[in-house]
């Protein structure tokens, strides 16, 4: 199919701009959009890739249109969030250790490659290519389901593991649990430069769907 974006007035009684981000493949599906304080659009886009497109104000012109590699599909893109600075973050599973990660990130690779786990992509303002690349997840299962970013740059992850205390940042005790019935929920905040995580918190028998973070 065709992914395309609308942009609506401010009074909702007329289409401003319509934009058709790529020529479409099979599978293409547009699962994530931000919007940056220039009115840029970043468009998440899930097919057989790790897809995000920015468009400029107008909705006239694709500004660039990133993509990852084919194998590191699998589980897909979550969410996408938009940072202060131009960058862009992507988050989402990934379900066979295909991930190419960068040198220096908070988990360049993963205990067991068949399991499913997170993952968090920070992108370059030109969209050229990641700043950091990283898995997020422990020994067993784990997803990311929602992605937000602060003004400092630093990304908040939230999702369901099954992984207990193997998960990174439990250091920091977030909430005061150490650990928590599995499967449970978790939010990850993950530093400005991918290579540490702050602190993770585990949430009892639940899963992280959504999150918002205030000023």
């Amino acid at each position: 199919g065709t992914v395309s974006v609308y942009k609506i007035a401010p009074g909702g009684d007329r289409l401003l701009c319509q934009q058709q981000v790529l020529p479409g493949f099979e599978y293409d599906e547009p699962v994530a959009l931000a919007i940056d304080s220039a009115g840029d659009a970043y468009v998440g886009i899930g097919s057989t890739t790790i897809s995000v497109s920015k468009i400029d104000p107008t909705g006239q012109k694709q500004l660039y249109f990133y993509s990852t590699s084919a194998s590191e599909y699998f589980g897909g893109l979550a969410d996408i969030a938009a940072g202060a600075d131009g960058t862009v973050y992507l988050a989402g599973t990934t379900a066979n250790g295909g991930l190419t990660t960068t040198p220096g990130a908070l988990q360049t690779t993963i205990q067991n490659p068949q399991d499913d786990h997170g993952y968090l992509i920070r992108l370059k303002a030109d969209g050229s290519g990641p700043i950091y690349s990283t898995y997020i997840g422990g020994q067993y299962i784990d997803s990311v389901s929602s992605l937000a970013v602060d003004a400092t740059g630093a990304a908040y992850v939230g999702g369901q593991t099954v992984s207990g205390t193997g998960f990174p940042g439990l250091q920091g005790k977030a909430l005061g649990l150490t650990a928590a019935p599995l499967p449970g929920g978790f939010v990850m905040k993950v530093n400005p430069a991918g290579s540490a995580a702050i602190y993770t918190a585990l949430l009892p028998n639940s899963s992280v769907n959504a999150l918002a973070v205030d000023a």
